[in-house]
């Protein structure tokens, strides 16, 4: 793949890229700190608003099963874990990115992936399933900064692979916009701060065997074909799927009842 520096992205998509919101941003910051604690992270949640009452709301709609007593933010940091705590308040927190620029379909489609990289991870203990819903949703980023920069020029399909509306290809990307929208989420999680392992995925997740470690990138791969419903394996599908010593009827289950997964998000959300 064609490769652009960073300065010459920082400066074509000046304005264009999608920031870090502030919560995760701290988030981040205190995960490098010692003695932290669920309660540190509820407090920085806190701080917004507008994200903690959705936050709140999930909470009670996934968790609160006696339906009596609304459960506390701290307590759903306990019950749902604290990494998936804070994947669940990355996507809330990155929907109005997706929603300024006209990509509420992607954003579906990016929780999906989301969802599906992390029960591959956690079936088959390929990396952490944590990390790997982080990937899933944070794959295609790149595309919020070519919509934001060339509007309706910029068209892609998100969910059925048989949607008439124009797909890019990474090469077609190159050869019209100058940009692939992976070497932009490389870059974009970059300047996140975001560790070396999730960017390089980011990068390869059309071309996984290239990547620093292929089984992250390779999940990706294979949540898409979930994700896009595609029921048609190509002979680059294959090689991945040799590759990581699975076959198509190995993850066809994860394709089953993800609509409830999601449901909640779309229901606080109003999509």
């Amino acid at each position: 793949m064609q490769s652009i520096s960073g300065n010459d992205m920082a400066k074509d998509f000046l304005g264009y890229l999608p920031e870090l919101p502030d919560v995760m941003a701290q988030f981040i910051e205190l995960t490098r700190q010692l003695n932290t604690t669920k309660t540190s992270y509820a407090n920085i949640l806190l701080s917004d608003q507008i994200l903690s009452t959705r936050i709140f709301s999930y909470i009670n709609l996934v968790l609160n099963t006696s339906k009596t007593d609304y459960l506390s933010i701290n307590k759903g940091i306990s019950l749902m874990g604290l990494h998936m705590f804070k994947n669940v308040v990355l996507a809330f927190s990155l929907y109005p990115a997706f929603e300024e620029a006209g990509c509420i379909e992607l954003f579906k489609y990016s929780l999906s992936t989301a969802y599906y990289s992390k029960e591959i991870a956690l079936q088959f203990k390929f990396i952490n399933p944590h990390d790997a819903f982080l990937l899933g949703f944070l794959h295609d980023i790149g595309k919020l900064a070519l919509k934001n920069k060339f509007k309706d020029e910029y068209k892609f399909t998100t969910h059925n692979v048989l949607d008439i509306e124009k797909q890019y290809t990474i090469e077609e990307e190159l050869a019209k916009f100058n940009y692939c929208h992976s070497d932009l989420g490389e870059y974009i999680c970059k300047t996140w701060n975001l560790p070396i392992v999730v960017t390089d995925a980011i990068r390869f997740h059309h071309y996984p065997l290239d990547a620093m470690l292929p089984q992250a990138a390779s999940i990706i791969y294979l949540s898409d074909i979930l994700a896009h419903k595609n029921m048609r394996i190509t002979s680059e599908d294959m090689k991945i799927f040799q590759y990581m010593q699975l076959s198509k009827s190995d993850i066809m289950p994860y394709s089953m009842g993800q609509e409830k997964k999601l449901m909640p998000y779309f229901e606080i959300l109003g999509i």
